[in-house]
């Protein structure tokens, strides 16, 4: 068959050709040597049409190529597994887990219980430390401003009297008004200041029970 022929069958894919053409020289290397190697015949592709007629004679050997037996292919082939092994915790892991969340319930709880006692902690406080005053704030300020204007006030009062109020004049009352207005914006400005602090509590405290829910749902995922 020369290489014309050759060329035609292995462009309309007719392997079987071959492959049954040389069958009887496999199946005599099949009896003398167990697992040997398959030999196709393939064209050259490269080979042009203007090769010297000296080509012609070369060995058919050339023409030919080794492949690994078909078992040893069939072994090297990947098994696709048909179960899948899924770890199962111990109960070791388990006693952990519930310890985890026997725990972590036990803390929101009496994070919980903390937070509503917070309010009525803070005013119990205030008012023990109101007990614990002698004297009144305002009956301070009071005093403070009676002395800017050469009035004394008694230790035992905590009121101005109406003849106490009588007895000044108008500047002396203009004096008391001005100190009592500048006193109040002074306060005014520590409530402020207060309040604000107490808003950046508040927010710090919502940021805490947010990461602690997204830690909570966390370890739900994982454990």
């Amino acid at each position: 068959m020369d290489r014309e022929e050759i060329r035609k069958r292995l462009a309309m894919g007719s392997d079987d050709y071959y492959i049954e053409k040389f069958s009887h020289r496999t199946d005599m290397q099949g009896k003398l040597h167990s697992g040997a190697s398959l030999r196709i015949c393939f064209m050259n592709e490269t080979m042009s049409d203007t090769d010297s007629p000296n080509s012609n004679s070369e060995s058919p050997e050339d023409d030919f190529i080794q492949l690994k037996p078909i078992f040893e292919l069939a072994q090297n082939e990947k098994v696709r597994p048909t179960t899948l092994n899924i770890p199962r915790k111990s109960q070791n892991d388990t006693g952990t887990d519930v310890d985890f969340f026997t725990k972590q319930e036990k803390l929101q709880t009496e994070v919980r219980i903390a937070l509503v006692q917070a309010k009525e902690m803070a005013r119990m406080q205030m008012q023990i430390e109101r007990q614990l005053q002698k004297k009144s704030p305002i009956s301070e300020l009071i005093r403070g401003s009676l002395e800017k204007i050469g009035i004394s006030f008694p230790e035992d009062k905590r009121r101005l009297s109406r003849q106490i109020l009588t007895e000044m004049n108008i500047a002396q009352l203009q004096v008391i008004v001005n100190d009592l207005h500048s006193r109040i914006e002074t306060l005014n400005d520590v409530l402020v200041g207060h309040l604000m602090e107490r808003d950046d509590l508040h927010m710090e405290q919502d940021s805490m029970l947010v990461d602690i829910e997204d830690l909570t749902k966390y370890f739900s995922r994982h454990l």
